[in-house]
């Protein structure tokens, strides 16, 4: 999925946490840009089957995350193709 309006504050591991109430993540990540650290506003997020994805975007479109309303949409290409692959999310114990 394509999570536009993001805080330059939200990292992965909060948008891992937001959308995890919905199913299981398998890879979450935000865009950053390549000469500094900060985040392009958006991010995208792996869910393990189509049909947690069409749970999330409904309950999520539009909501507030770090004082930002974010939008919330199924991405228009695979993440793969595009260069933008997401990592795994992993438990750190």
């Amino acid at each position: 999925m394509w999570v536009s309006g993001l805080s330059a504050n939200t990292n992965a591991l909060d948008l891992k946490n937001l959308f995890e109430k919905y199913g299981t993540v398998f890879s979450v990540k935000v865009v950053t840009n390549v000469r500094s650290p900060e985040s392009r506003y958006y991010g995208l997020v792996t869910m393990c089957s189509s049909a947690e994805v069409v749970r999330c975007i409904p309950h999520l479109d539009r909501t507030e995350l770090h004082g930002q309303q974010i939008r919330v949409k199924r991405a228009k290409r695979d993440a793969l193709r595009t260069g933008w692959a997401a990592t795994p999310v992993t438990q750190n114990k």
